[in-house]
């Protein structure tokens, strides 16, 4: 168990989350939203955003899910040459850019 754990920080805007109680689900030890990170494309400030998930059919329909944060994955910004090692399974050691991905 040496592997290191990546380690992404999420920054919640409670405010917007607060107008999605719509999709809020009641559990037993509290009430919950489930929240998906999506990578974005340009990364010069954040990695990825924070989108509440919404139901497949409103999904269908065209509908999104409210931007309710921003993440950043520390693990990527210092394998970019930040002085660390890559916690990932690079295969490369030289920086990526967003232009560079297929996606």
């Amino acid at each position: 168990m040496d592997k290191k754990r990546r380690m992404i920080d999420l920054n919640l805007n409670l405010a917007k989350l607060g107008e999605c109680k719509e999709y809020y689900k009641e559990g037993k030890k509290g009430i919950y939203v489930d929240v998906r990170l999506i990578e974005m494309e340009n990364k010069e400030y954040n990695d990825m955003m924070a989108v509440v998930k919404i139901p497949k059919d409103e999904y269908d329909q065209g509908k999104r899910g409210e931007i309710v944060g921003y993440a950043k994955d520390w693990d990527l910004h210092n394998s970019q040459g930040q002085g660390g090692k890559s916690t990932n399974d690079l295969s490369s050691s030289k920086s990526l850019k967003s232009e560079d991905l297929p996606f």
